[in-house]
C-alpha cells in the first residue's frame, strides 16, 4: 500500500543512509527528524538554509545545497548546523563531526552561508 511506497521513496531520497520521520517531540507541534542510519545521529530539523540551487528548470541534473539547522535533543535550547546537498532526488547529509558547527541563536547569522557542500 501507500506505506510501502512512502518507505521506498524515503530510502531512495537518502540513498539508503538516512531515515526520515515526523515525530511528536516536546511541544505542541510535530517535528521533522532525519536519522543517520549508520551513526544513529538524530537531526531534529529547525531550519533549512538553501545556499545554491539549479536555476535552469530544463537542466538534466538538478541540485540544492545549503545547511540544516537542527537540534540533537529537542528538549534542549542548543542548535547546530551542518551542510547538506540534494542532487537528482538523493539527499546527502555527511555525518562527519568536523562539519557540525554550533549555532548560538535560533535565527542564524549570515555565517551560515559558509562551508556549504560542493554541488559536484
Amino acid at each position: 500500500g501507500g506505506g510501502a511506497e512512502a518507505a521506498a521513496r524515503a530510502s531512495r531520497a537518502g540513498g539508503g543512509k538516512l531515515r526520515f520521520e515526523v515525530v511528536g517531540a516536546s511541544g505542541p507541534a510535530p517535528r521533522a527528524l532525519i536519522v543517520d542510519v549508520e551513526s544513529r545521529a538524530h537531526y531534529y530539523i529547525y531550519l533549512i538554509w538553501q545556499e545554491d540551487w539549479t536555476s535552469n528548470p530544463f537542466a538534466r541534473s538538478k541540485y540544492i545545497k545549503g545547511k540544516l539547522v537542527y537540534q540533537r535533543d529537542p528538549t534542549l535550547p542548543e542548535y547546530f548546523a551542518r551542510p547538506y546537498a540534494y542532487r537528482d532526488g538523493v539527499l546527502s547529509v555527511p555525518p562527519h563531526a568536523e562539519l557540525e558547527e554550533a549555532v548560538a541563536e535560533p535565527m542564524p547569522t549570515d555565517a551560515i552561508q559558509s562551508r556549504c557542500l560542493d554541488d559536484s
